[in-house]
Parts: structure tokens; C-alpha cells; sequence
């Protein structure tokens, strides 16, 4: 009898492997477009947006910043697909530090396209200190330009131009040794990521009230710059990050890109713009790709899932009706062997 009802049951799993369906599931298609699929920025007050109309604090997810334009432009949402984790006053250090924060590396671990905006601040932080230096208690009664050039003789633009020269090459190595650090940190997580650095701008080209700090800008710009530009590429001539050159998009336009005539050095909405399309023009160059599940059916593959659930509930019903049989053969099998 055992043998009678292995070979009913060796009959009944070998119908129903051929009859018994799949259960329908949504296939996974590729899809590539020339805009991130998910973007996360990095930086200073620039990206923050601070000066904008709507601006309160970091992060701004409502004013005209330059990445909430290319957010808006790319279909993408905040704190969704779209983190903006700038913050005003960031140095390269405090962008280091931010790094090492297990949730902002699981939010760089899936963009596809990381844009930085570094390095401005390493620079004004030595310009502050150096006005202090020269200036010393009487920089507290300095409350616009005026006073500050009314302030500054010679012996105090002495003061100041050694300050400088004594700590601009140490904050240029710094940066130099913090951004290397910044990209090794964000490849570390997200290796596959279109990493973007932005030149620094220089809001002081036209600054003509104070000549020092005008001719002094200029140097020490280019000097950061450079390090954005040799630090692009490794040793091996493999290319770390792509740089976009906003600095080259501000020249001669720092009186219509920023709020330079209210001494103020960060962009305005125009500059905003500019970045937006500088940045925008370089992004539109690359391919992004990902998965997503096909969840469009076409009145064909709406039948054919019809069927297939028709063919899952006779299955069942085949089974149940094999079981009985089964079960009937063995009860009579039985009874037989008791006569």
C-alpha cells in the first residue's frame, strides 16, 4: 500500500509542476535619463542659501537656492530622493567632521550625484583673524566699511598683510589635506557617485574701497582654486571628481552675481541662477541609471495575469480533489484488507 500511494503522490507533484503558475510579480526594468535619480549637496552658507528671500536657517528647502532650482528642475523631493546638508559657516574641517556622521553617510550612500561647495570660509576665517590682529580692541566699534577703512593706516595694513602671509599657506594646506580627505570619505561610501566640486568665487574683484584685501582676494582665490582643480585627478591621472567652474562664471560679475554692493559675499538670486546652470550644463553630460518596478500592464499582460490567477485557483481546487482521492484510495485500501 506505501507503494501505491508514493506513486499517487510522485503523479500528482509531476502534474503539478507543469500546472502550477508562478505568482505574477512586477519585473524590474533599467531606466537612464540624463538627471540624478537622487542628489545630495554639501557646503557652506552658499548652498544653504543664506541672504535668499525665505531663508531662516539650514537647511532652506524653500528659498531660490541654486540646489533646490536643480532639485525643482530634476522632479526630486527634500529629504526624500534631494538632502541639502550645507551649513553656514562650514570649513572644510567642519565638512570632514560632518562626514563622519553615520547618517549622512547613509544619505550620500544612495545619490547618485554629490555637488560641494567648500573652502570660502577657510579663507575669510584667516581675513577675520587678520583684521583682529591688525585692528585689535578697536574692531569692536567697526560697524560698516566706512569704519573699517577710516580704521585701517598703515601700521595696522602691516599688522594685517604679515597675519596673512603668515597663515594663508597654512590654511591652503589644510584645505588642500581636508578635501582629499572630504573625497576619499564620500567614495569610502559611495564609490559609484558623480562627485562634483565647485570653484570658489571671488566676491572682492570690484571691492575698490579697500585695494588690500582686492588685490590680496585675487591671489588667494586662485590659489584655492588650484588646489580644487590638481586635487580632481589622483596620482594615477584618475579622475576623483569633476570640477565646475563657477569662479569663471562670477568674473566681472560679482557686482551683478552677489550682494557684494551691501557687503554682503554671497550670492544673490541671479548668482543663484548662474550656479544652478553652470552646474545644470555639467550634470546634463552623464548618464544616471536605476531599477524600478514596471507597474505599467498593457491590456494584454492584464489578461494573461487573469489567466494566471484563474490557473492558481484550479490548481488549488486540483490539488484538493487529488488529496481526496487519496485519501478515499487508502480508507478503501484499508476496509479491503479487514474482509
Amino acid at each position: 500500500m506505501k507503494r501505491f500511494i508514493t506513486a499517487i503522490l510522485s503523479f500528482v507533484l509531476c502534474i503539478g509542476s507543469f500546472i502550477l503558475p508562478a505568482f505574477a510579480k512586477n519585473d524590474l526594468i533599467e531606466v537612464s535619463q540624463n538627471m540624478p535619480f537622487a542628489m545630495t549637496v554639501l557646503g557652506d552658507s552658499i548652498p544653504a542659501g543664506f541672504g535668499l528671500e525665505g531663508y531662516k536657517g539650514d537647511p532652506c528647502y524653500n528659498c531660490k537656492s541654486y540646489p533646490n532650482i536643480l532639485a525643482e528642475k530634476y522632479g526630486l523631493k527634500a529629504n526624500n530622493n534631494y538632502h541639502n546638508l550645507a551649513v553656514s559657516g562650514a570649513t572644510s574641517a567642519d565638512l570632514l567632521n560632518l562626514l563622519q556622521n553615520e547618517k549622512t553617510s547613509n544619505q550620500l550612500k544612495y545619490s547618485d550625484t554629490i555637488i560641494i561647495s567648500i573652502g570660502g570660509n577657510d579663507i575669510l576665517h584667516v581675513l577675520y583673524n587678520a583684521l583682529g590682529e591688525g585692528l585689535g580692541n578697536s574692531i569692536s566699534d567697526i560697524s560698516s566699511i566706512e569704519d573699517l577703512i577710516s580704521s585701517v593706516g598703515l601700521p595696522q595694513l602691516m599688522k594685517i598683510s604679515k597675519y596673512i602671509e603668515e597663515n594663508m599657506p597654512i590654511a591652503l594646506e589644510g584645505f588642500a589635506y581636508n578635501l582629499d580627505s572630504i573625497v576619499d570619505s564620500i567614495k569610502a561610501v559611495n564609490p559609484e557617485a558623480l562627485i562634483i566640486v565647485q570653484t570658489i568665487y571671488n566676491p572682492f574683484e570690484s571691492f575698490e574701497q579697500l585695494e588690500a584685501i582686492q588685490e590680496l582676494s585675487v591671489s588667494t582665490v586662485a590659489d584655492f582654486n588650484k588646489i580644487i582643480a590638481d586635487s580632481a585627478t589622483d596620482e594615477d591621472g584618475n579622475k576623483r571628481y569633476l570640477v565646475s567652474d563657477i569662479a569663471a562664471e562670477f568674473k566681472g560679475k560679482a557686482n551683478a552675481l552677489t550682494n557684494i554692493g551691501k557687503y554682503d559675499i554671497h550670492p544673490n538670486t541671479d548668482g543663484h541662477k548662474a550656479i544652478a546652470e553652470t552646474l545644470d550644463e555639467e550634470i546634463s553630460k552623464h548618464t544616471f541609471t536605476t531599477w524600478i518596478i514596471n507597474t505599467s500592464a498593457s491590456a494584454d499582460s492584464e489578461a494573461k495575469s487573469d489567466a494566471k490567477r484563474y490557473l492558481n485557483v484550479m490548481t488549488g481546487f486540483f490539488y484538493m480533489l487529488i488529496f481526496v482521492v487519496i485519501m478515499l484510495a487508502v480508507i478503501f485500501i484499508k476496509k479491503m484488507r479487514e474482509l
